[in-house]
């Protein structure tokens, strides 16, 4: 796998997996749940300072649309 592969395999699973977080009410997310969303975003923020990353989609406000009621 080469680089640009394993970005966009970083970001299809990160926001994989928070969209699935996401799909959990928040009233009924668990602590643990909470922390997943925190690091995941944190990740995906970091990972913008990528120029390639913005190249391949990651190019959105991620507190927008990941908001953390």
């Amino acid at each position: 796998m080469n680089e640009r592969q394993t970005i966009k395999y970083l970001i299809d699973v990160m926001e994989f997996n928070i969209q699935e977080l996401y799909e959990i009410p928040a009233e009924k997310r668990s602590d643990f749940a909470w922390g997943q969303i925190y690091a995941l975003s944190e990740c995906m923020e970091i990972l913008q300072h990528c120029p390639l990353a913005i190249a391949l989609g990651l190019c959105y406000d991620i507190q927008k649309r990941y908001p953390i009621d």
